[in-house]
Order: structure tokens, then sequence, then C-alpha cells
């Protein structure tokens, strides 16, 4: 594609021996996590049940070049400059990397440098996008959260070198290999101010496994609400809006939650209801109509007896959702809200309020 370069990563799309990528794995060995974690996933992999054992390259030099970076596989609406979005926005976001207090105070900016080296992108995501667009200020950021093209072991190594720096060691880094999240949290006390920085490559559909890719519009389907959808790119000073909605849904004049999330396993799906029951009653709260009708027709959608039945494992994880997501929460005010959404979500506000410790 013209202005990408083959000193520049492999996305999805181009071809590596012929055959085209559909995106990249990781492998838990070795052990620290290093780039040789991160496995190249081509199309025609989606029934294989094992991991691949072909390394991602660091650069594209092998490659023809026939995919799209991110960014251009979205339509112009999709990248909005950041102080039309929501005046002042592009200070609001400087302020909070620069937070005297902010846990991620020593690490931020050098990693996100670092990570801009190896000729990958990287975005502000998730609920400090959120919330400054919204015009909080720098202050009510309390996690700094990232995602980009950079593999999670690449990343894993590349935070590691970052915080070896800073003094920091190997067991200040995690990985889960079951949802490729990777984050910093240092255990000596005078590094504590490196904590609370999370990453997640855009998330890659159709695999029997997790997966990573170079696509929004797959990654926004792994999320789930439109307003939680958005990112910030830092070197461009725009919002990304990959669901061409997540903008309208937050800053219109009625604040329509609405969920952007394909998978129908049931933890994610009560996970959606529990962070729409949230963010309805906290907007409430601050004077804010909110709209939860196209919602109810998802709740509505789903299938009979979704949340019945359940594996009790499955169970204990949802019951640690609403635990955490609506502990502060009158019951009174959970059930109403719940209702608006659908008898089912009711229901299972319900079967959570009575076995709530």
């Amino acid at each position: 594609m013209r202005g990408r370069s083959p000193a520049a990563p492999i996305v999805t799309g181009d071809l590596v021996g012929g055959r085209e990528v559909a995106g990249f794995a990781y492998a838990e060995d070795p052990v620290p996590p290093t780039r040789d974690n991160d496995r190249l996933l081509f199309d025609g992999d989606q029934g294989t049940t094992d991991v691949p054992e072909t390394i991602v390259p660091t650069d594209a030099r092998e490659a023809e070049l026939r995919g799209v970076a991110p960014l251009d596989r979205l339509p112009q609406q999709s990248r909005l400059p950041a102080d039309d979005v929501s005046p002042g926005l592009t200070n609001r976001v400087e302020a909070m990397l620069g937070r005297s207090d902010a846990p991620w105070r020593a690490i931020a900016r050098p990693l996100i440098e670092a990570l801009y080296e190896t000729g990958h992108d990287v975005w502000l995501a998730g609920g400090a996008v959120r919330d400054l667009v919204l015009g909080a200020g720098p202050a009510a950021v309390r996690d700094l959260d990232l995602s980009g093209t950079v593999p999670p072991g690449r990343f894993h190594e590349i935070a590691y070198d970052v915080l070896a720096l800073l003094g920091g060691t190997e067991s200040d880094m995690r990985l889960s290999p079951d949802s490729l999240v990777c984050w910093t949290e240092p255990e000596k006390p005078q590094l504590a101010e490196t904590a609370l920085v999370e990453y997640r490559s855009l998330a890659l559909s159709g695999f029997p496994f997790p997966g990573t890719s170079s696509d929004f519009g797959d990654d926004a389907r792994h999320r789930d609400l439109t307003v939680n959808s958005l990112h910030y790119d830092l070197r461009r000073a725009i919002v990304i809006d990959p669901t061409g909605r997540g903008i309208g849904d937050l800053i219109g004049p009625v604040r329509r939650i609405f969920c952007c999330r394909a998978s129908l396993e049931p933890r994610e799906t009560a996970a959606v209801v529990l962070r729409a029951i949230k963010f309805a009653l906290r907007w409430e709260g601050e004077g804010v109509t909110v709209e939860l009708g196209e919602l109810r027709e998802w709740a509505d959608r789903l299938p009979s007896g979704h949340w019945s039945g359940l594996d009790p494992f499955v169970w204990r994880g949802i019951r640690d959702d609403h635990r955490e997501y609506l502990k502060h929460t009158p019951t009174d005010r959970q059930l109403q809200v719940a209702r608006l959404i659908g008898p089912a979500p009711a229901r299972l506000i319900g079967d959570l309020l009575e076995v709530r410790s």
C-alpha cells in the first residue's frame, strides 16, 4: 500500500511466503515473553486448534505489502480532529499524561515513544478517552489503557526494557495468555508510580484461541459499548470512532448506551448489562438523559434462558463482575435499570442479588 515502508511492521492482509496474513497469535513459550512468542496467522488457519509456529517478523521486508494500515481502513468520518470532537481535548490529554500525581507518570511517555520507534501504532483507549471526550479533567482518569498494533510478546519485551531503565524487573510485567492483555505491576514501592498501565493489541475474531489484528472494526466487536470503543491518536491528535457512532452516542443530546460486542458468551453479555447499568446510573446522577432502547432490542435477541443453568465457574465469574461494577449501587436502582433493558437482564440482576453476599 502507498505510504507503507517495508521497514514497517507486517499488517493483516500482507502476503508472507505467498500466504495472506489474517492476524497474529500468541504462544505461551518461551518465558519470559518476547517477540518470539508472537506467531503469524494466515487465511485458512481458522480451523486450526494449535497456535502456529511461524514467528512474526519484526518488519515487512520479506513480505508483499498488500495490507492496509488500521487507520486507512476507516472512513474519514471515523477519524476526527480531537478539538472538533471536544474543545480542549488535546490539552486535557497532554495534562493527563503529565499529571504529577499520576501512577503512570514515569513510564507512560517513554513507553509510548519506545512503541512508536518500532514503527507500530499505539493509542489511548478505554475509559480515559471516554471521560476526557466528555470534558472531564485530567484528575478524573484513574487508569491508563493503551491499544495498538504491537503484538503482546513484543509489547512485553519493549515494556520490560523501559521498566528496566526505571529500575524495574521482569516480575513487574504481567501478560494474560487468555485475554492477551499486558500490564505493569511493579513490586518495589519506589516504582509504584509506574503501575496501572494496561495494553491490549487490536483484537481478532474467527480463531479458536485469542488473536490480534490490524483492524479497528474487528476490535470494536470485542468491546462492550460503542462509547467505550473510542481511541485517541496522540501523534495525530484525532479521535478514532471505529463503530461510526460512538462519538454521537456519547456527546449527543441524549446519551445512548448500545452494545457493539459480537460475542454471545454468557459472561461477556452479562458484563455488557452490568456495565450498562453502571454507566446509566452514573450519567443519570449527573443529570444526563440516557437512552436504553437499542440495548433492550439487543437483549431481546439473546437466546431464551441465556443466563440459566450456567457452569458454576462461569457463574462465579459473572458474580465477580457484578461485585466489581455495582458493589456500591443500591439494589433497587440496579433492578430498576435492568428492567428497562429487558426481562432477561432483570432476571439476571435478580439472581445476582439473591446470591450476593
